[in-house]
């Protein structure tokens, strides 16, 4: 994992590249819950298939929020 760090999509159709198994941030703009992400593209007989593992992150929820409560 990459730190603490956050890749930041702020507008609709916006993207990043991930590699696969690498496990990202993952944070609302809205209510800023952050989740581990991690995304597995696994070949199969029958095609590619995507796996997406998440995690909820409540120690960096719980500071993002305590964040935007300071910023109000």
């Amino acid at each position: 994992m990459r730190g603490d760090s956050f890749t930041h999509i702020t507008k609709d159709n916006d993207s990043a590249e991930i590699r696969n198994g690498e496990t990202f941030r993952l944070a609302c703009c809205d209510c800023h819950l952050v989740h581990d992400v991690e995304v597995w593209a696994e070949k199969l007989p029958d095609g590619a298939s995507l796996v997406i593992y998440l995690r909820r992150n409540s120690r960096l929820t719980k500071a993002r929020r305590k964040l935007k409560e300071k910023t109000k």
